[in-house]
């Protein structure tokens, strides 16, 4: 697998695109940069398979 900027393209292929990005990243307040925060935002309930996405506490 390759990295983008340290993130999995396995990850990256999970998060949304063009204007639904736009449309999250705007009511959720997540810098469109912020791969790791988008990805907790839109998969934490709903992803692929047996992954599961959170943050560490």
């Amino acid at each position: 697998m390759s990295c983008l900027g340290g993130f999995v393209s396995f990850f990256y292929n999970m998060l949304p695109e063009g204007v639904n990005k736009q449309a999250v990243c705007q009511r959720m307040r997540i810098d469109p940069d912020d791969y790791f925060g988008l990805l907790l935002i839109t998969a934490r309930h709903d992803s692929i398979g047996a992954v599961t996405v959170q943050a560490l506490q």
